[in-house]
């Protein structure tokens, strides 16, 4: 079995650089201005849709290519702007730019595929971002509840 995904996310502290939306959180929470590429698009998928799924398939056993991606083609953009409407911050202190002007190390290609075998083979629905998100927001609630 081959899983493919794409822009993992969960509510993870200590993996806050390597989760995007730990940084966008920490980013808007610091409300200094910063850049998303509006013309960047992946799926972002919810880390817990990705395990669960996983989980069900090395159970089953079945070979195959599948594809373990949320239910969304989203911009980098308005990823974080979803994420600061979660947190109720103003998003202007998103500012929009391009790809190109990032001038990044390789070329990020946009990321669309087709999650319908894995929801169908595992029986997990994959979420889409705006329940990705309030997820990620209801453990990060219940984290500061337990500190």
């Amino acid at each position: 079995m081959i899983f493919r995904t794409d822009h993992p996310y969960r509510w993870s502290p200590a993996h806050i650089e390597k989760n995007n939306v730990m940084t966008v959180i920490r980013k808007l929470g610091e409300g200094k201005e910063f850049t998303e590429a509006v013309d960047w698009y992946n799926m972002p998928t919810l880390v817990d849709n990705l395990v669960e799924s996983a989980l069900k398939m090395t159970d089953k056993w079945e070979d195959g290519i599948y594809h373990v991606v949320g239910s969304d083609y989203v911009s980098r953009y308005d990823f974080a702007s979803k994420v600061a409407a979660a947190l109720g911050v103003d998003d202007k202190i998103i500012k929009k730019t391009r790809i190109s002007d990032l001038k990044l190390d390789a070329k990020r290609p946009n990321i669309r595929m087709n999650n319908d075998k894995i929801q169908k083979k595992s029986g997990v629905r994959m979420v889409g971002v705006d329940e990705g998100i309030f997820l990620v927001m209801k453990e990060r609630l219940d984290s500061l509840r337990l500190s």
